[in-house]
């Protein structure tokens, strides 16, 4: 498992969870679920911008969505083997 932000560019993930302090959790965990970050829904990692990689450029429900380095921070990810 991993992070979203430090997950392999094209590769298929699957989201294992959302974690982060409380006060993260209050505030971030309702709007990256309402984007579609919930168990098991699979995401790509599309693109990372060349400067400290953010923001970050993700593909969730065919729909194209830039999180922050902090949001993607909170998304714990696991990479799919076919």
């Amino acid at each position: 498992m991993m992070t979203l932000n430090f997950a392999p560019l094209n590769k298929k993930l699957l989201v294992s969870h959302i974690t982060g302090t409380q006060e993260e959790l209050d505030h971030l965990q309702s709007r990256l679920m309402h984007l579609g970050f919930i168990k098991n829904e699979p995401v790509l990692l599309i693109q990372k911008a060349p400067y400290f990689g953010v923001p970050l450029l993700v593909e969730v429900k065919g729909r194209r969505i830039a999180l922050s380095f902090d949001e993607a921070e909170l998304v714990i990810v696991t990479e799919v083997s076919l």
